[in-house]
């Protein structure tokens, strides 16, 4: 027996040698076994290599193997009763069970054990111990060495207590995939298929010193064994070498080989170099690609220098006339654009390697579409083309995207997770909602997903009422629901059809959940229980046959990956259900823990991928994917982001613990240094695979927008290839290239939008479509074109949408100020945002306008004063009203979460610190309050304006009443005149009209004069002092923030009532250097307004003014909303401030200033303009 190195650098031709070796040595040796070894992606390419060159292309003796199909070939034969083999999911299911049997010993795994990804982590270590032969001795001796690393020893010690447990459970009834080639390793000798058979082991980088243990085994008994290597000529075949060396992996992998021969005492094995001859080799056709081969991370660097012009101007020659031989159904266009694209094919032939800048790897992957389109017009076949990129996760998913959307078929080589499925989806929703008790969230995972037993109809109505009535529970969904209390519906018939329509849906959604809800929601089960019930809810719900259904539209529509997954996903899913039972069938546990091992399972869970059709192009990764007879290679995500690979954490083992382990003589798996030195090794192999063309693509910023720098391959490529310059890739802008680019659509709708019409090149493409495609161009235009019309109401239409009358508070028509169209969706369609069971904004205000409209009216009922209530009663009543409200205020809203809870604490405290506010402001002054929440109706013409005014103050005198009104707003509000002008905030005039009507009913018979005093905007809060402030000075401060902002009439009576700090000691005006605590007026030293407090003064004409222009701002706008106007103008501050800020009707109005549509401009007026339009427009109509 002689064992055979075949060795050779990359592409020089030692699969092509050994093939043609065993070909001929099998047609002549017919009673002898020809075993190829190969990686398991490997063996149906090799396969069909060995045909093709095998004389009548039939092979008899040759067999293509993996390791582990040859295991299973030798069970076979020698009758080996084998236990069943563990894979990985079956693995990670038995080891996430014993680890939480075993949580309460683990000292650093425990506390992770319920952390997704984290026992995959564990398997993923405990597969690696097996993989290089470390059993619980080994461990041992780990931690034994790791005692100055307590992170280290803690996880060694857990992982030798995982490990006895998953062996124990294994024991005598399964083994893992590691242990096949062990047992296989016992069974070689008993093998007659193997006796004197030749081995051949091709394909291989390295090997796992299990792997390494049965190959020893089969030189025992075969006859020949041949293996390639991966190794420069003139290089030393058995010398170690350093591992940042390049074919460091290569001598490695021969070191263990010659240590194997000299054990088993075989002669000495025979070198055999191949490809000296570049003609022989896959470079043949590529001088610059033989010298990557020969010098790619070699040192010294050998530049590479070009003396063969004349071949590419006579290679730019043939692309042009390629070019000519298309006959794609784009002709009209290529031919507009045929010079340019001579052009470049002359440019892109001056060398073998380039290297492309674009922007963004969506870019990149564009650029490599439009290339590939151009190499398939110079006759290309799509197989004789690949793509390898720097990371899959990122360009996996844009090559399929933008290739499929240009029409190029491609096979990604990524497995698919099923975790995103809608069936898998779902059913993590079922257990969801079991887990959680039908929680709004989980029911309506489910019932939103793509096999919903619900219409869409049904779908929405259950939403809307589950959202507004916060039911949770499933004690709730078998008792009877009513939605008119929910929704507010006056109309009995309505009501009542919501309700039957909603309990019907409610019987629905529960006979769905009803069986497997009783059987798995509580207590403990055992596996098979929780997988059987699981089961029969799939069949119950026929998922499998609407998988069919969906199988059958993706092969309509051309969609054969989609078709793949869907066809495969129930049947992977009844096999994680029929593993766990096979591994823990009888284990008892809770809910929760199935979930854990059934998220294990499906998480291990792959889509298996379609093989690559006839003519497709490849796009895969650097160490997985297997790449032959191409001809152009493009490699994409060349940046420092991908190359070298993020080492991540190194699973359980830190980088720096795996190191530590290595210098202790332990063999694990690479760290992280290693693997950037075996990464490099790959990218020579993959760089070398093109016969013809390498293109090296690279981009400047990631998706994120952050700057990504070239890799060091590049800085390597260019020191080899000193002329080769980095070609700043622009989108290309010809036909052809526009063409390949979803069709040009984007292209033609930029032109439109751009008003680019004259170029050249847009109007081929649009002439292509007039064409080809006249309906998708009539599509386009139209949406080009369109003009959104103003909208406008007949004035029937008005008199049946508002019945004759206007009804609404000031704060409706202050809305119809700001955006008509807003009014009429709102009050006039009566389109309502959904409404939903949680505590707004708008509910902390009205809890506390209704408890301080309680305390008042006791106040007021009592006929007592603010100022006279001491602290100990306010603090009392100020509870207790706010207990009565916040208990009943939506059905007990506020005790539904914590969260909920802890607010009502909050308020509790802004109340009692708004009523200690209020109280010290009336006591400051001579008003009392003599109303709240005073109700009001007023008609103006066709409009009734109703509301009610939070608070109302009085000072009576012998001859006038001054009315004050007070309105309690949560949020910061402040006076503005301007806004008031344009009828944006009317609310205040307003109710000081109600107000002043009011008291004039009442007083009418003692000839009493009514005045306005004021009006104000109170804040209710709990204010924080900012920075540190004395404890005298604290009480003041605070009050500060309390102040009243609004309009106070300037007249001195006024301003003493308000506030008596104002009334001087003698004399008349006001006192000198003072600061009201009521409202944000002061004196300076000679007692006259400081400059910044005239904006609060009024006089009482300019109140009349003010409620005069109210009252024609509104009857004005209840003749523009009856007579149907309805325009979408929202207006726009110069601040920028818009009434469609925050609007939650934007989707319907789709009010758009790119499309025409303009803004109403509002002109910011100061207090003086807007008084001087009032006195002018009231002047020349006196």
């Amino acid at each position: 027996m002689a064992v055979h190195f075949i060795l050779g650098g990359s592409g020089r031709g030692k699969s092509y040698y050994l093939n043609h070796v065993v070909v001929e040595r099998a047609q002549a040796e017919h009673d002898k076994t020809f075993i190829m070894l190969v990686p398991e992606q490997s063996t149906m390419q090799v396969q069909r290599e060995i045909v093709e060159i095998s004389e009548n292309k039939a092979i008899m003796n040759i067999e293509v193997q993996s390791f582990v199909r040859l295991a299973y070939r030798i069970f076979g034969e020698t009758g080996t009763a084998n236990l069943p083999v563990l894979d990985d999911m079956g693995k990670t299911m038995i080891l996430h069970k014993v680890l939480l049997e075993k949580e309460k010993e683990l000292r650093y795994f425990g506390k992770n054990v319920h952390k997704k990804g984290y026992v995959a982590e564990i398997k993923s270590f405990l597969s690696e111990m097996m993989q290089y032969g470390i059993e619980e001795e080994g461990l041992d001796q780990m931690i034994r060495s790791a005692d100055s690393k307590a992170a280290l020893k803690k996880k060694l010690e857990d992982m030798k207590i995982a490990y006895r447990a998953f062996r124990d459970y294994l024991k005598d009834h399964y083994i893992t995939s590691e242990e096949v080639l062990t047992v296989l390793s016992g069974v070689v000798s008993k093998s007659k298929l193997l006796q004197d058979a030749v081995i051949c082991l091709d394909g291989f980088t390295g090997f796992t010193p299990v792997q390494y243990q049965l190959i020893r085994e089969l030189m025992k008994v075969c006859g020949d064994m041949y293996v390639t290597v991966i190794l420069d000529e003139g290089q030393e075949l058995f010398r170690t070498g350093e591992k940042h060396e390049l074919f460091y992996l290569s001598r490695k992998t021969t070191g263990h080989f010659l240590k194997m021969i000299q054990e088993n005492g075989l002669e000495e094995p025979e070198i055999i170099r191949v490809g000296k001859e570049t003609e022989q080799t896959r470079f043949r056709g590529s001088k610059e690609i033989d010298h990557l081969e020969r010098h790619l991370f070699r040192f010294p660097v050998k530049p590479y220098r070009n003396t063969c012009g004349e071949r590419k101007a006579d290679a730019a020659s043939e692309d042009q006339v390629g070019a000519k031989r298309d006959t794609s159904p784009e002709d009209q266009v290529e031919a507009g654009a045929k010079k340019d694209a001579a052009m470049e094919n002359a440019a892109d032939t001056q060398s073998d390697i380039s290297i492309h800048l674009l922007r963004q790897p969506q870019q990149e992957v564009a650029f490599v579409a439009q290339c590939i389109k151009k190499l398939r017009r110079q006759g290309y076949r799509y197989r004789e083309i690949a793509v390898v990129a720097g990371n899959m996760e990122i360009y996996g998913t844009l090559a399929r995207d933008i290739f499929g959307q240009t029409g190029i078929p491609c096979f990604v080589d990524q497995k698919k997770s099923i975790l995103a499925n809608p069936f898998v989806s779902m059913l993590d929703a079922l257990l969801d909602i079991l887990q959680y008790d039908f929680r709004y969230d989980t029911v309506m995972r489910y019932l939103r997903g793509r096999y919903s037993p619900l219409t869409r109809e049904e779908t929405d109505l259950l939403d809307n009422y589950l959202l507004a009535s916060g039911i949770r529970g499933s004690k709730r969904w078998t008792q009877e629901w009513t939605a008119d209390k929910i929704f507010s519906i006056r109309d009995l018939e309505q009501a009542k059809k919501i309700n039957e329509a909603l309990n019907r849906i409610r019987q629905k959604v529960w006979g769905t959940f009803e069986e497997i809800c009783g059987r798995i929601r509580t207590g403990k089960h055992t596996i098979r229980d929780f997988a059987t019930a699981l089961a029969e809810f799939m069949e119950a719900q026929d998922f499998y046959h609407k998988l069919e259904r969906d199988v059958e539209v993706f092969r309509q529509n051309g969609d054969p990956e989609s078709a793949k997954e869907y066809e495969q996903v129930y049947g992977i899913v009844s096999d994680v259900l029929d593993r766990l039972v096979e591994l823990l069938g009888e284990e008892k546990t809770a809910l929760k823990e199935f979930r854990e091992l059934l998220d294990t399972g499906f998480s291990e869970a792959r889509v298996g991928l379609i093989p690559p059709g006839v003519d497709q192009i490849v796009v895969g990764d650097l160490t997985r994917t297997r790449l032959s007879h191409v001809k152009h290679l493009f490699f994409i995500g060349a940046t420092d982001a991908n190359i070298p690979a993020g080492g991540g954490s190194g699973g359980i083992l830190s980088s720096s613990e795996r190191s530590f382990l290595e210098q202790e003589d332990f063999e694990l798996a690479p760290t992280d240094r290693e693997k950037i030195y075996t990464e490099q090794f790959y990218l020579y192999l993959t760089l070398t695979k093109p016969q013809e063309h390498l293109y090296l693509c690279l981009c400047e910023s990631g998706n994120d927008g952050r700057e990504q720098k070239p890799a060091y391959l590049i800085d390597r490529v260019r020191k080899l290839y000193p002329e080769i310059t980095v070609s700043i890739e622009e989108q290309q802008e010809d036909a052809v290239h526009i063409l390949g680019q979803d069709e040009g659509v984007t292209y033609l709708i930029r032109g439109l939008r751009n008003k680019s019409c004259h170029d050249t090149r847009w109007q081929q493409i649009f002439s292509y479509y007039k064409q080809h495609k006249p309906e998708e161009l009539q599509r386009i235009l139209a949406a080009a074109f369109y003009q959104p019309v103003q909208a406008k109401l007949t004035k029937e239409a008005a008199d049946m949408l508002y019945q004759d009358m206007l009804r609404g508070s000031a704060s409706r028509f202050e809305l119809y100020a700001s955006c008509a169209y807003r009014y009429f969706l709102q009050y006039g369609l009566c389109l309502q945002e959904r409404q939903e069971r949680e505590v707004a904004f708008y509910d902390i205000g009205n809890i506390i306008h209704e408890t301080l409209e309680l305390y008042t009216r006791d106040m007021i009922d009592h006929h007592r004063k603010w100022q006279d209530i001491d602290e100990e009663e306010r603090i009392r009543k100020a509870e207790m009203y706010f207990g009565e409200i916040a208990d009943q205020y939506k059905n007990g809203l506020l005790q539904d979460t914590f969260r909920s809870r802890h607010l009502m604490q909050t308020m509790k405290r802004v109340v009692n610190r708004t009523i200690k506010a209020i109280s010290t402001q009336m006591g400051d002054g001579e008003f009392e309050t003599i109303g709240s929440e005073l109700h009001f109706e007023q008609i103006h013409g066709p409009l009734v304006l109703r509301g009610s005014v939070d608070r109302i103050d009085c000072l009576s005198t012998e001859d006038a009443d001054y009315i004050s009104i007070v309105d309690y707003k949560t949020g910061e509000k402040d006076i503005s005149l301007s806004d008031f002008y344009y009828g944006l905030q009317m609310q205040l005039v307003i109710y000081l009209q109600a107000a002043v009507d009011e008291a004039k009913g009442k007083r009418r018979s003692l000839k009493k004069q009514i005045i306005p005093a004021g009006i104000f905007y109170f804040h209710p809060k709990d204010p924080m002092l900012d920075g540190y402030v004395e404890e005298a000075s604290r009480e003041p401060e605070i009050m500060k923030s309390f102040r009243m902002k609004g309009l106070v009439n300037e007249s001195d009576e006024v301003m003493y009532a308000i506030d008596e700090r104002f009334r001087p000691d003698s004399g008349e005006g006001l006192a000198a250097s003072v600061r009201s605590g009521v409202v944000p007026v002061s004196t300076k030293q000679d007692g006259s307004i400081s400059k910044i407090s005239t904006r609060y003064l009024a006089t009482g004409t300019d109140f009349e003014l003010l409620m005069r222009y109210t009252k024609d701002k509104l009857q004005s706008m209840s003749r523009d909303i009856m007579g149907g106007t309805i325009g979408v103008e929202p207006y726009r501050k110069e601040n920028d401030k818009t009434s469609c800020d925050f609007c939650p009707y934007h989707g319907i109005c789709q009010f758009d200033p790119k499309m025409g549509q303009e803004y109403r401009n509002l002109q910011e007026l100061s207090d003086d303009e807007v008084y001087e339009k009032l006195y002018s427009k009231y002047k020349e109509k006196e």
